[in-house]
């Protein structure tokens, strides 16, 4: 569905902003985790096999600046202030207690493995 059409891969990466819900950026999680996946590396033995950008990587590979892009914006202090999961708790702002988004682990995880697709990338071109 994604390879049919470049706005779906665009929309889905311009959900992850500072106020998108932690239900909705887990759900872009996992899609981008899937399209990272699909292809990647695989164990054979003792040795790690990789093989060339997969259908997935390529997608993400076409607006891996957006992605970046839209993962710094996320990440910004300010950004963190404004958790629309934490207002629906707790209307009244009253006694919020902050916790760790299920996500976080996540979300690093796939900005470590976006970073690397983008290093393997370059240095495919020089």
């Amino acid at each position: 569905l994604l390879q049919e059409s470049d706005n779906a891969v665009i929309a889905m990466f311009k959900c992850i902003e500072g106020t998108t819900r932690s239900k909705v950026i887990g759900c872009i999680m996992r899609a981008i985790d899937g399209l990272l996946t699909d292809g990647g590396s695989f164990v054979d033995g003792d040795s790690v096999t990789v093989k060339a950008h997969s259908l997935g990587q390529k997608l993400i590979l076409k607006h891996i600046h957006l992605l970046i892009s839209q993962f710094t914006k996320r990440l910004t202090s300010d950004s963190k202030a404004a958790n629309l999961d934490d207002d629906v708790a707790t209307p009244n702002g009253a006694d919020k207690v902050h916790k760790r988004n299920p996500t976080d682990g996540l979300q690093l995880n796939i900005l470590c493995r976006v970073s690397e697709l983008l290093v393997s990338a370059s240095e495919v071109e020089d």
